[in-house]
This record gives C-alpha cells, sequence and structure tokens, in this order.
C-alpha cells in the first residue's frame, strides 16, 4: 500500500502544546469531526509526548504534547495511517528550531509516540461507532501505547487504557451528528462490546 499523505498538514511554527495527553485528543476530536461527519472517513493522528525544559524554568523538567500531522483513513479504520505514523515517521516537529523559539523552549529532553487518536464517521448500517473496535484495542495493546481516544457521533471523546474494559468517556461537548446520517456499507453488523 503506498504511503498516505497527511491531508492537514499544521504549520511547525504554531503547532500547540498540551499540558495532558487528553486536552490534545480533545482538541483533535474537535477539530477533524466535522470532517468525518460529511465524508464519512475516520481521521486520525499520533500523540507524542515530550519531556522539555522551557527558557523562563530551565531547571524544572515538564510534560507536553502535541498530535502529529492528520491523517483521513476509510469509512471503518485509520490503520494504514496510524501504521505509517508509528513505523515509518522517522522525524518531528521539536527538532525544528523555530518550533522551539515560537514555544519558548530551551531544550528537548525526549520525545516518544504516546498514544493514538482518531474519529468514527456517522452511524454505520455495518460497523459500531460509539465504541472502541477490537483493532483500536489491539493495536494499543500490541504496540503498548498508554492510550488510544476516539472521537464518537453522540459527541464524546472515549479513552482506552488496555486491558478487557471498553473505556471511558473523558469528553461529552464535541461535534455531534444526528441518528439520519447513515452511511450504509455491506458489512455484517458488529456484535456489542
Amino acid at each position: 500500500m503506498p504511503f498516505i499523505k497527511a491531508i492537514k498538514e499544521i504549520d511547525v511554527k504554531v503547532k500547540p502544546l498540551y499540558s495532558s495527553a487528553d486536552l490534545a485528543a480533545i482538541s483533535f476530536v474537535n477539530y477533524c469531526m466535522d470532517d468525518t461527519y460529511k465524508d464519512h472517513k475516520e481521521r486520525g493522528a499520533m500523540i507524542y509526548k515530550l519531556d522539555l525544559y522551557f527558557n523562563d524554568d530551565r531547571k524544572t523538567l515538564v510534560s507536553r504534547y502535541y498530535y502529529s500531522s492528520i491523517y483521513r483513513g476509510v469509512h471503518n479504520n485509520v490503520v494504514w495511517a496510524f501504521i505509517q505514523e508509528y513505523f515509518f515517521k522517522s522525524w518531528n516537529y521539536i527538532f525544528f528550531k523555530s518550533w522551539q523559539d515560537q514555544n519558548n523552549i530551551f531544550k528537548v529532553k525526549s520525545c516518544y509516540k504516546y498514544a493514538f487518536c482518531h474519529t468514527h464517521p456517522s452511524y454505520c448500517n455495518g460497523h459500531r461507532s460509539d465504541c472502541f473496535s477490537k483493532e483500536d484495542k489491539w493495536l494499543v495493546n500490541l504496540l503498548k501505547l498508554k492510550y488510544c481516544y476516539v472521537g464518537i457521533p453522540k459527541g464524546q471523546v472515549l479513552r482506552y487504557g488496555g486491558g478487557d474494559n471498553n473505556g471511558d468517556v473523558i469528553f461529552e461537548d464535541s461535534p455531534k451528528t444526528p441518528h439520519t446520517r447513515l452511511y450504509y456499507c455491506k458489512k455484517k453488523k458488529q456484535k456489542q462490546p
């Protein structure tokens, strides 16, 4: 399969930093849900964790988070984009001096892949859009990411941290889509979690 081009590159000079992975995921979902609903295609991005020192306090190590470029998948997955970002992306925004200056960063101590966030499109007659899929859970457990996040049509952001649970609701005020926006596909209905 060919490399997937990011559909929304965010200018490295203004890429925002978040104080938690949850806030980065909520921002991502709020930014992507309208487009997801319009074309019935998932969006996905990797969340990176930075351990860094700011210029105004060069002795205190702090953690910040950001999400990568945004990728568009198909109506029921964005796995290839996730795999591409996880395995093949060898550079990070943190190495751009202009980005460090814009964010008042003195020094980056470490940066690593921390979580994956994505959206589920409008209701589909063949796929569950209101929960994590078994593939979502499999990837998090296999790759030992801390979390997987998903924005769902009823306006919630869910977080999954491994194990047998179905995830937790961390935000309930994202863009919603009405049940009347049904996508018809040929896949058999998924089982309830």
